[in-house]
């Protein structure tokens, strides 16, 4: 955060002014702020600070500094760096847990914990900022002596929230706030008047109405597997006859999406033309170019997308192409499955890889299919099958370090794509 045009700016210590509270032990109460503060046992859902970005350009004037006991002499505060700068969090994350956790709000993560990840914490929710807007009046009274630790004056901080909701996989709330702080002779520079602007901004979004309708409740069990929603109208389609279809003739049965400037896979479930995709491949888009195995393309609609459980069904020409057969059972860990899919580049297309069944886990509220079978970015949305080529589920994602796949893969299961997308099977004649 630190991009200051004067190395005077650039202190390192917080010194926050907390305001007092006068605490009930049953009800709500009100800190000298006028910040409500939540009654004691108030259930609240985790969240976490995931991302902060400054939306300012290098060299904006963002306020003026000056020194001296009359705080006379001085100059303009601009921002060093340019461009959308993502800023180093731990400061401001450590003003976004004191105020939260002080009004009564449950923060996700162990700050003294060094090798957490951000989103890997226990959190439902994550919240993003962009600071938008900063205007700053400091003074360094004994500048003049060197001491630019020393300092007062005020601030003002906006900042536009996005709350996303992992569950949800996708942004449900957006807030503005504008924080102010004025200050007396402090320590801590020109950087510890700002963070404290900045946490009068958090409080302000945590006093909107908007912010307690999504976060006071009971928290949810993200080890439990979220179910369908019942009131989907039906997407029918034939039944398929279970009968073993040779892995290299499933190859057919698969399709390149493109999406954008990229691609994924996915693959036909039904003669009317139907397939099976994640929601991550079509993005936003009503139609989309696909190309089968032979190089023959088409045009497919999307009917219906899920951006939680990641999956999205289309409709396109089957040109008789053979639907691959959905298995009824789940898979057993240890037995060997097959991805079919284009991993990284389109000229990959139809390429298969072999692993096993490693577990079935619940991730972050939703049931997943893990293997070790080597999947990569083009892959997703592409099948995953037993040795008889029937349908056990979808790539949806593979865990990778420094950008090196782990051979911990995640696919979600074909029950689960079909409940999710609201998929029957009409009875076959």
């Amino acid at each position: 955060m630190r991009g200051f045009a004067a190395a005077a700016l650039l202190a390192g210590a917080v010194c926050s002014s907390m305001p007092a509270i006068a605490r009930d032990n049953d009800k709500p109460t009100t800190a000298s702020d006028g910040s409500e503060i939540l009654a004691p046992g108030t259930p609240t859902r985790p969240v976490e600070l995931s991302r902060l970005v400054a939306d300012l350009r290098r060299g904006e004037n963002i306020g003026r500094y000056k020194q001296g006991v009359i705080c006379m002499v001085g100059g303009p505060l601009t921002w060093k760096s340019g461009g959308q700068l993502e800023l180093d969090t731990a400061e401001f994350d450590d003003a976004f847990r004191d105020e939260l956790e002080r009004i009564g709000y449950t923060v996700a993560g162990d700050p003294n914990n060094l090798f957490a990840n951000a989103g890997d914490s226990g959190s439902e929710y994550l919240i993003g900022g962009r600071i938008k807007h900063i205007n700053a009046a400091v003074c360094f009274p004994m500048g003049g002596f060197g001491d630019f630790d020393t300092s007062k004056g005020e601030a003002s901080i906006t900042v536009e929230w996005q709350i996303y909701s992992k569950l949800d996989r996708k942004v449900i709330g957006t807030h503005e706030t504008t924080g102010y702080i004025k200050s007396g002779s402090q320590s801590g520079g020109a950087y510890s008047i700002l963070l404290n602007a900045f946490a009068d901004s958090v409080r302000q979004l945590a006093s909107s109405d908007g912010f307690k309708k999504i976060f006071v409740g009971s928290p949810t069990d993200m080890s439990v597997a979220r179910q369908a929603p019942s009131n989907l109208e039906a997407i029918s389609m034939s039944a398929l006859p279970a009968k073993p279809v040779q892995i290299s003739d499933a190859v057919s049965s698969t399709v390149l999406i493109f999406a954008g400037d990229g691609h994924g896979s996915g693959f036909l479930v039904s003669p009317e033309g139907h397939i099976l995709t994640n929601a991550h491949v079509v993005g936003a888009a009503k139609y989309l170019k696909i190309r089968w195995s032979d190089g023959t393309e088409g045009l497919g609609e999307v009917l219906r997308v899920d951006q939680g459980r990641d999956v999205a069904v289309l409709k396109t020409e089957a040109n008789g192409h053979v639907p691959l057969p959905i298995r009824g059972t789940a898979p057993l860990v240890g037995e060997d499955v097959f991805a079919i899919g284009a991993p990284l580049d389109e000229g990959l297309q139809n390429t298969v890889t072999r692993g096993i069944v490693s577990a079935n886990r619940v991730v972050e509220g939703y049931s997943f299919i893990q293997s070790d079978v080597s999947v990569i970015g083009g892959n997703s949305g592409g099948p995953l099958l037993d040795r008889d080529g029937n349908v056990l589920g979808m790539t949806a994602a593979g865990l990778t370090k420094a950008g090196i796949p782990l051979g911990v893969n995640l696919f979600i299961p074909i029950a689960d794509a079909k409940s999710f997308l609201g998929i029957t099977n009409a009875p076959s004649h």
